[in-house]
């Protein structure tokens, strides 16, 4: 597989008009000459002003909301990500630091390139401009009762940062913010990255699992802080119905597709949703 450029960004954006102008005008500044950056816009909601704002964006419209899953695949298939060494998947509530990518690269060219890398995650409020000291996520892992969840999500990160080390490994990464290099993607079979019927909601747990049968390490850098200005709320109540149903559906997909015992415990779950939370409604 020849690569003749460094880095390809994708970002899927739905009706985030709030935090895209923030999120480009932070990314921009980190690229390089050969760098592409593809924004794939489900919403058609990305106004003149921001695509004349960022010309070398590529904005494009699919026509159709084809979700997050079937989004970046539809990116990462018109960018040809074949021709780049690392594929960048990129929120449109994503906060990167300065030097965010800078560093990220060189951390992922300095192991072993079949792998995938990020960073922890803090909480951000796009409308005030501001972090939150509270933690996102620091990866993805499966609770003992087969519960998949954002490690130290909800907690003051000036508690969990002492005990953290430099670099640590993960089940799954939050598909926020994904670095991968194009070996890994290709070892995860190449295009199309995510499988679609997960549409959204635990398609990065199901890509972590393919990434891990694949030979591949799924790395959290200490380094790598970036800012996540998250939609799914903390009160469950606050969650439309059909996201929780979308979520706990998505559970059973990841357990039958990969053969897990837990199967049992995501169908109830499932059940729970489907039937006392939409009498509840």
């Amino acid at each position: 597989m020849a690569t003749s450029k460094r880095l390809l960004v994708v970002i899927v954006a739905y009706r985030n008009e709030l935090q895209l102008p923030t999120v480009l005008d932070q990314l921009t500044p980190q690229l390089k000459a050969g760098d592409d950056v593809i924004v794939v816009d489900n919403s058609e909601s990305v106004t003149s002003d921001l695509a004349a704002r960022h010309p070398r964006i590529q904005f494009i419209r699919p026509g159709s909301n084809l979700g997050f899953c079937g989004g970046n695949n539809y990116g990462l298939q018109i960018a040809d990500w074949a021709r780049y060494q690392a594929v960048l998947l990129l929120n449109p509530d994503l906060f990167l630091p300065g030097q965010w990518i800078e560093r990220a690269l060189k951390l992922l060219f300095s192991g072993e390139q079949l792998q995938a890398l990020s960073g922890p995650l803090l909480r951000y409020d796009f409308k005030a401009q501001q972090v939150l000291p509270i933690v996102d996520s620091l990866g993805i892992a499966r609770s003992r009762f087969g519960r998949w969840h954002d490690i130290g999500s909800g907690k003051a990160y000036s508690d969990l940062e002492p005990s953290l080390p430099a670099i640590w490994p993960v089940q799954a990464i939050c598909g926020a913010l994904i670095l991968l290099s194009t070996r890994a993607l290709q070892a995860a079979g190449g295009i199309p990255l995510f499988d679609e019927q997960f549409f959204a909601y635990k398609e990065d747990v199901d890509l972590g699992l393919r990434l891990q049968k694949a030979g591949c390490k799924l790395l959290i850098a200490k380094e790598l802080l970036a800012y996540h200005g998250r939609g799914w709320k903390s009160a469950r109540r606050e969650i439309p119905f059909h996201l929780r149903l979308m979520s706990a559906r998505n559970d059973c997909r990841v357990d039958w597709k990969h053969r897990s015992p837990y199967l049992v415990v995501s169908g109830l779950k499932f059940a729970y949703v489907s039937l006392w939370e939409r009498w509840r409604r």
